[in-house]
């Protein structure tokens, strides 16, 4: 089945309880990276990440996925 809208794909994994969100602050350099690793090799469920932070140390206000 094909997805048109993202919001739609992100409900749908919600609903299926194949979606964390993460809302703490989480480095986007390498933290987000292992944990979404991690996740992958386990057959783990997707991830957002609500509060990435950027190189500067800022809060980015657009979650990562």
């Amino acid at each position: 089945m094909g997805w048109r809208r993202l919001s739609r794909y992100i409900r749908a994994l919600e609903d299926q309880g194949d979606l964390i969100r993460v809302t703490h602050p989480v480095d986007c350099y390498l933290e987000a990276g292992c944990i979404a690793d991690k996740l992958v090799k386990n057959d783990g469920p997707a991830v957002i990440f609500e509060k990435p932070r950027l190189a500067d140390g800022t809060i980015s206000e657009l979650p990562l996925a």
